[in-house]
């Protein structure tokens, strides 16, 4: 159980973050929320264009199935995911192409960092976050596990690259997240996920700006898998012209700091297995650096419980807090059945969020019973879920579903905690890869192949047919 410190008040300036091109160094932000942010698994905070596809879905009585996606963006492609150990990938060639070093010297080169740093300073930072036995979250100070983990630049090969224009924002303020995954390669189990949120081209155009990245992914899929990997490359690293629109590089430090994209960490060498998140950022030294998050819809486990003696007021006082926000954060869990009468298990897999504030979010997510909200005892939670359900006339339904919901969109529990569990009647969570969604040699989990890709490509086709692009000028 984790426990709570009061802070003491303290002033605190509002500071506008331009996430464009100012920097401000890092000791000087007292406080920045957070939005857009994507999670393990799937949504993201506010609306995305998955949202709008299962809307229109219902009002067209279109069908998601692997049946309908056209021969170019299926799951055993390169359009939604490029993977090591894949038939026709050249390993040798992915670890030259995606080295570690090399995205972390492109996060520093585009940082406009005043002081010189290197890869591995870069690198350490963000380790050193992970010797830190406490961190404040607003005015609640949270405890964390110490963690000595020794990654070298040498040790992180490439994993897999993953398309996730499925989390672009409905009104085109962003196009996605493009993400490559690391794997320490010698003496233990380490990841490191780098997901880019990546900028809309054509801001002016709305989400139809997004077209040409979309179009892009789309004929990568077409591609051999060494011809694929070149254009990734390019995309990734430089920048290119796709359809006449210029796509700025994906590795960049904007893309990863607050209000963006992030970096997650997947770590196994110490029980239990921890997820973490951190921001780019600049210090009070001028140098780029990795900071320390919170993990989005990951809330504290004790919100979940039934108040007791032993809690402090401050945790006192959020649990108030969360149990009033909750009636809003049901609805987000019950969006399936809010939006279809008969909604199919794929729809539901692919259609829920949780989307709390991030006040209520800790800076770890544990693979581990501990750790597991769904097991929390908050009755105040239970009776708001149970009003939705007789709302909805979902008799069928019973609170522990919904709450199973709430902890698969948490990292630990898509990535373990949740697996099988039922989420609806005779609907179960997909399952993870042994905690991971890709592992080392590249093998995707059941829970990618089976629900989450062919969601992914249904949207993709969707977009693209009924989005109006621009002619290709090169």
């Amino acid at each position: 159980m984790k426990t709570f410190k009061q802070k003491q008040n303290s002033t605190m300036n509002t500071t506008s973050f331009n996430t464009n091109f100012i920097r401000i160094p890092l000791l000087s932000i007292a406080l920045i929320a957070l939005t857009n942010t994507a999670i393990a698994g799937g949504s993201i905070n506010g609306h995305s264009i998955m949202d709008d596809y299962l809307k229109d879905k219902v009002s067209t009585r279109a069908a998601l199935s692997t049946s309908k996606l056209s021969t170019s963006i299926t799951i055993n492609n390169n359009a939604l995911v490029f993977n090591r150990g894949a038939t026709d990938v050249d390993n040798d060639d992915f670890d030259e192409k995606f080295s570690f070093a090399k995205t972390l010297t492109s996060i520093r080169n585009s940082s406009g960092a005043t002081t010189n740093s290197t890869d591995t300073q870069l690198l350490n930072s963000l380790l050193n976050t992970l010797k830190v036995s406490s961190k404040a979250n607003g005015f609640v100070e949270m405890d964390l596990q110490k963690r000595e983990e020794k990654v070298s630049l040498s040790a992180m090969s490439p994993t897999a690259i993953f398309n996730r224009f499925d989390l672009s924002a409905s009104n085109g303020d962003h196009c996605g997240e493009y993400r490559v995954v690391y794997h320490k390669n010698n003496g233990g189990r380490f990841f490191l996920i780098f997901e880019s949120q990546y900028p809309n081209p054509e801001p002016s155009k709305g989400k139809q700006g997004c077209f040409a990245v979309a179009d892009f992914w789309q004929k990568i899929g077409q591609m051999s898998k060494a011809d694929a990997l070149i254009q990734l490359e390019k995309f990734f690293y430089k920048g290119l012209v796709h359809k006449g629109v210029k796509l700025p590089a994906v590795i960049n430090f904007a893309n990863y700091t607050h209000g963006t994209g992030q970096v997650r960490s997947n770590s196994f060498i110490k029980s239990p297995w921890q997820l973490r998140e951190f921001k780019t950022d600049i210090n009070a030294k001028g140098e780029v650096v990795f900071v320390a998050d919170t993990v989005k819809s990951n809330p504290l486990t004790n919100l979940f419980a039934d108040e007791n003696n032993a809690d402090s007021d401050s945790l006192k006082a959020l649990k108030t807090d969360f149990d009033r926000d909750f009636d809003a954060y049901a609805d987000n869990l019950l969006a399936p059945e809010r939006r279809a009468s008969n909604p199919s298990s794929r729809d539901i897999i692919n259609g829920f969020s949780l989307d709390n504030d991030d006040s209520y979010n800790e800076f770890q997510s544990d693979a581990s019973d501990n750790d597991n909200t769904a097991k929390g005892k908050n009755k105040n939670l239970n009776t708001i879920i149970n009003k939705k359900l007789k709302a909805l006339n979902l008799s069928n339904y019973n609170a522990k579903m919904i709450r199973n919901r709430a902890e698969a969109m948490s990292c630990g529990g898509c990535h373990q905690n949740s697996n099988n569990t039922e989420i609806a009647p005779n609907v179960n969570w997909p399952k993870s890869r042994f905690f991971v969604h890709v592992d080392e040699q590249g093998v995707l989990s059941s829970a990618l192949t089976e629900q989450f890709l062919p969601a992914r490509a249904a949207l993709l086709k969707d977009y693209l047919q009924k989005t109006t692009g621009p002619t290709d000028q090169q």
